[in-house]
């Protein structure tokens, strides 16, 4: 019984499924080039999860009863963004839980160009 309890009090309302096409047709997710190159100890590139693999997709919320709930997602395909990472650490992602913050959520871009990284 505390396990089925717990489960539905944290579990169900921290877990959600996400359309990707929504995250990737957002404008600050198109804006961003980033091409697969490597540049001393800068590597650019893309990363992905997989279908279904879980990840931060937003800040944690505190809900009536005053319980932390944190904010799960997960695509059911694919999912791919831009990454840098410098000496094979992360510097800079471009993940559904950034979008969020940078566009998707926020309002609207405001340049009307495409940021392009070139590198070399």
């Amino acid at each position: 019984a505390a396990d089925k309890e717990l489960f539905r009090r944290y579990f169900l309302p921290a877990v959600r499924r996400l359309d990707p096409a929504e995250y990737e047709s957002d404008a600050y997710h198109r804006l961003i080039r980033i091409p697969e190159k490597t540049l001393g100890s800068w590597e650019f590139r893309s990363e992905r999860y997989k279908p279904y693999e879980a990840f931060v997709r937003d800040d944690p919320v505190r809900d009536f009863a005053g319980r932390v709930i944190p904010s799960i997602g997960f695509f059911p395909r694919e999912y791919r963004y831009p990454a840098v990472l410098e000496d094979g650490r992360e510097w800079m992602l471009i993940t559904p839980n950034e979008i969020k913050e940078g566009g998707l959520y926020r309002g609207k871009i405001t340049s009307i160009f495409p940021l392009e990284v070139s590198v070399g």
